[in-house]
């Protein structure tokens, strides 16, 4: 496209478009938040923000949003067929990368996150986390259901957040925003190494890390603790790639100890090439088998609670079994009330020992192994979260800036993967802007969100192992002939 004629006034209208409605949704976003600050825990009464749940306003946000995507697109055309724009890019990303900019923008980001962590308060599973840590700090057990506080479904270490609970109510919630800038500075940095000289591909870096809404609303607005497990997860197959497999096996257990489903990574971090390597699992098993006798000497057996609590549970919005048990489910033809959750642990155990089995024997790389493991467990996990996918959104950018792929197979697998985290950020705006999608109009849709999911994951999990595989260059043979004619 070397006539910009058409593209230059379609940029600016649709640009100014989307600075137009995204002033006019925060202008109704902190009357929402004036009108309702939330309450100290103190009160036992925290209020959230109230939530909108008119069809205008659900149709300026998807204004907003497929605008924007319009926006992001044109602009990226745009300076991919102009030379001097992707010139300029480069000198404005060097000019951002020295450390006296970095440092002021890392400041002046960090203050409109907490700022964002602190308006909003207490909200969604962080008011569970305050009953929680309230009741640590009174020494109770807590995962005592008598406690008569929310269920605890995470590992001993969460309890030590309460530390941090105790300073301040709400700095637990700023240490997951600070450690969500702390991984984003890595991954560009990891970017940077393979992609320096290619500003559009570091642009995208940026706004991926930075911009992302799904940050800014599980972490910064709701306070969902998952960047930790997630930084566990991507630390460990960093160090996995590095070969040091002793050490990422227990940094594997660091994060099964926060929050338990890490360690359907285990298994993936023992495969080397056609080798299985025992170090990853033993590291790993014996930091889990310590954290777990040191909590159980603390509070007793009831450490190992959120285990059967999990097998336990109904499927949730984002899971296949959800829509199954729906009133859309096409079981219904055939009995009344379907519900197969049962099935779910059986479908992830066979499903995962599938996927290893494919990556084993694959040879493919330790981070898309890691991909592929955790996207079949989360497409047959019931309880269909999305914070669950925090890892993945971690993991992806590292796999990008570190495979060694060609890039026409890392395009090909990043197109449903990438499909896959649009997806997920549109669901969670939407989840945010309308109460949960628990009230009417949205009540319909938590019963049919879970098909399309699992089919994009499908549809990733299959495209990634099919070109995960590096292509080896054919050496062409020589004849006998040919060879005596040389000589």
């Amino acid at each position: 496209m070397r006539n910009h004629r058409y593209l230059n006034p379609l940029l600016i209208l649709c640009g100014l478009n989307v600075v137009v409605l995204v002033i006019y949704y925060f202008v109704v976003v902190v009357s929402r938040l004036r009108n309702h600050l939330p309450l100290e825990p103190s009160t036992n009464v925290p209020v959230s923000p109230e939530q909108v749940n008119s069809w205008s306003f659900f149709f300026i946000a998807w204004v907003v949003i497929i605008l924007s995507l319009i926006f992001m697109g044109l602009l990226f055309t745009y300076l991919a067929n102009n030379p001097t724009a992707k010139t300029n890019i480069k000198g404005l990303i060097r000019i951002i990368a020295t450390p006296t900019v970095a440092a002021a923008g890392l400041t002046l980001l960090f203050i409109l996150i907490a700022s964002l962590a602190v308006l909003t308060g207490f909200r969604h599973d962080y008011v569970a986390y305050t009953s929680q840590w309230s009741a640590i700090l009174k020494g109770a057990d807590p995962w005592d259901l008598g406690e008569k506080i929310p269920v605890n479904a995470y590992g001993p270490l969460f309890n030590i957040l309460a530390l941090l609970f105790a300073i301040h109510l709400l700095a637990p919630k700023l240490l997951f925003c600070l450690a969500w800038l702390g991984v984003s500075v890595y991954l560009i940095k990891v970017l940077s190494r393979h992609y320096r000289e290619e500003p559009l591909i570091m642009l995208l870096g940026i706004f991926y890390m930075f911009i992302n809404p799904f940050f800014w609303l599980t972490i910064a607005e709701y306070g969902l603790f998952d960047i930790l497990p997630a930084i566990c997860c991507l630390s460990a197959i960093a160090l996995n790639t590095r070969r040091r497999f002793y050490l990422s096996g227990s940094v594997l257990g660091i994060g099964v100890l926060l929050k338990y489903y890490p360690i359907v990574l285990l298994p993936f971090l023992m495969i080397d090439g056609r080798r299985l390597r025992i170090f990853p699992a033993l590291s790993c098993i014996g930091t889990i088998v310590s954290g777990l006798l040191i909590s159980i000497a603390i509070w007793g057996m009831s450490t190992l609670s959120p285990i059967l609590f999990a097998s336990g549970r109904e499927s949730k919005l984002l899971s296949i079994f959800r829509f199954l048990r729906g009133k859309v489910s096409p079981l219904n033809l055939f009995i009344d009330n379907p519900n197969l959750d049962t099935y779910s642990t059986y479908t992830i155990v066979l499903f995962v020992a599938l996927a290893f089995f494919l990556v084993w024997f694959r040879k493919l790389e330790a981070s898309l192994g890691a991909i592929i493991g955790i996207l079949t467990t989360l497409t047959f996990y019931k309880v269909g979260h999305s914070q669950f996918y925090t890892c993945i959104f971690l993991i992806v950018p590292f796999w990008y800036a570190t495979s060694k792929l060609s890039e026409t197979r890392k395009r090909k697998i990043l197109l449903p993967i990438g499909l896959l985290l649009t997806w997920l950020i549109t669901f969670q705006l939407a989840y945010n802007l309308f109460g949960g999608m628990s009230d009417k109009p949205w009540g319909h849709l938590r019963g049919v969100i879970g098909l399309p999911t699992f089919v994009i994951q499908c549809w990733s999990v299959m495209v990634t192992i099919r070109y995960g595989v590096k292509t080896e260059k054919l050496v062409p043979k020589v004849g006998l002939a040919e060879q005596n004619c040389k000589l």
